[in-house]
């Protein structure tokens, strides 16, 4: 799909479906609500889409790198959460991870905007 209509317009489509799931989890009364605010939550998930895009604005000798700290940042944030989710879940409720999660994922559109630099179009002749 990023091929066809853009990696941004990709991960920003992933971003509004993650942001949308996010609150519907955050609202959820039961199980089934949940569930299904989940599946837009994975559904939206934009990690392949991310790789692709570090691909096409990295250089071939520094895309390792660049993956790298990718990856870092992944398993960072992962041991983050397991620290910080149970203190927000204990303070403000278990809403305000996904209300974190729908913030955070609002943050990154802004950043997709105004940081990440203009893509090229893709053509048969550049693929």
């Amino acid at each position: 799909l990023s091929d066809k209509i853009g990696r941004k317009k990709t991960m920003l489509i992933g971003l509004i479906i993650f942001i949308i799931g996010s609150l519907i989890c955050s609202f959820a009364e039961n199980i089934y609500t949940m569930l299904l605010g989940r599946m837009l939550q994975g559904a939206g998930a934009i990690g392949a889409v991310a790789t692709a895009m570090i691909s096409d604005f990295i250089t071939e000798e520094n895309r390792g790198k660049a993956m790298a700290v990718m990856g870092s940042f992944i398993g960072l944030s992962f041991a983050a959460s397991m620290v910080i989710s149970p203190l927000m879940s204990a303070k403000w409720g278990l809403s305000s991870l996904f209300d974190l999660s729908a913030a955070l994922s609002l943050l990154c559109i802004i950043l997709l905007y105004t940081v990440v630099p203009k893509e090229n179009k893709i053509t048969h002749e550049n693929e």
